[in-house]
């Protein structure tokens, strides 16, 4: 149906009957990479996140969202946004400060050497800080910690925070 209809956005059920709402999902971007997929699940099983986010999927929403908020969450996806509940965006957070704390695959020397204000700003980023906490936390403006957060991901090829 994606490639019959050729939708902007679609609203894509975790568990479905035959192909699952993650498969579903794969097919879809591979076919369509343009079209922008939010998941919507009954239950927020960690697993089935990151494997929606792995699969291209740029939300992922409980059922029990009220419209009230799925809609300007709708929107942002429109405009470029990822669409998480909090807790889920608490999630993805942990699970990347986890990993940012795993052994590097490669010898430390490869990396470019970060500055002191780079390295604590990638330590807040990791911790789950948002920008403005770690502005206030360094005593540097927000614009400073922006251009920190620039720096790392530009010295490590980091496509994302």
């Amino acid at each position: 149906m994606a490639q019959e209809l050729q939708p902007d956005l679609i609203l894509m059920d975790v568990t479905m009957p035959g192909c699952d709402g993650l498969e579903a999902t794969q097919l879809i971007k591979l076919a369509l990479p343009e079209v922008k997929i939010v998941m919507l699940t009954a239950h927020d099983e960690d697993d089935r996140l990151f494997e929606a986010i792995r699969s291209g999927a740029v939300g992922y929403l409980l059922k029990s969202t009220t419209s009230e908020a799925l809609l300007p969450m709708l929107r942002a996806v429109m405009r470029g946004e990822a669409a998480v509940s909090g807790a889920m965006a608490a999630r993805i957070l942990e699970e990347f400060g986890r990993l940012i704390r795993l052994p590097l695959p490669f010898p430390r020397e490869d990396l470019p050497p970060l500055t002191v204000h780079e390295r604590e700003v990638l330590r807040s980023v990791a911790d789950g800080e948002m920008d403005g906490e770690i502005a206030a936390k360094l005593r540097v403006s927000l614009s400073a910690v922006k251009a920190h957060v620039r720096n790392v991901l530009a010295k490590l090829h980091a496509a994302s925070r």
